[in-house]
This record gives C-alpha cells, structure tokens and sequence, in this order.
C-alpha cells in the first residue's frame, strides 16, 4: 500500500509542479506568452527580464507554494517519505530546474545531510 501512496504523491506533485506560475503571470499582468520573449523560459528570472520584479516575485512565490503544497500533501499522506517523495518529484518538473542548470554544470539535492539527487548537464 506505502507504493501505491508513494506514486500518488508523485503523480499530484507531477501535476502541481506542471503549473507554469511564470506563463500566468505572465498572460495575467502583461498579456503575453512568456515563453515567447526574453529567453522563452517561463521562469522567474525571464519573467523579471520581461515584465519587472513585482511579476517576478509572483511568479517565484506562485512556484514555491507549489511545492509546499505539494510537500504538505505527501507529508499527509505518507509522513517523512511522502514529503521527501512530492519534494523531488516538483524539483523534477520545475520550469526554474533549466534556470538553476545554466548557473551551473550540476545540481546535487540534499536531503538529511546526503545526496538525494545528482543532475548533471
């Protein structure tokens, strides 16, 4: 049953970490596509490129809220490993991950003091 409740954290994580905040954001402020100006990545940093920093701070809250919502949910479900489970899982989908991998040729996530995650470009 803890895989069955496993995928379905993944699964509504998946889902929730799908919501481009930056798109809406951007369709809703300045009534463009995002992904179509700037660098046509739908993160935060494009969005304050674009439309200023008051769009971009909505669009980074927007996308931490995802995820709380998303850890709270896997918590509620499975406790420790269904946070850790629907963690991972929004981090995977994020549209600010191919923002993080610019600054950098790789990204470790931690967890509990060890390596949960390595990504290498």
């Amino acid at each position: 049953m803890a895989i069955v409740k496993g995928i379905l954290i993944a699964v509504i994580a998946y889902f929730l970490g799908n919501i481009s905040t930056g798109l809406l954001v951007g369709k809703a402020v300045g009534h463009i596509d995002i992904r179509k100006t700037g660098s046509g990545n739908a993160g935060t940093t494009n969005v304050m490129r674009t439309l200023g920093w008051f769009p971009s701070v909505l669009t980074l809250l927007g996308d931490v809220l995802k995820a709380v919502i998303a850890v709270a949910i896997g918590g509620a479900i499975l406790g420790e490993a269904g946070r850790y489970i629907a963690g991972v899982a929004v981090l995977l989908v994020s549209a600010d991950l191919n923002e993080v991998m610019e600054l950098s040729d790789s990204l470790i996530v931690m967890h509990g003091g060890k390596i949960a995650a390595y990504f290498e470009d």
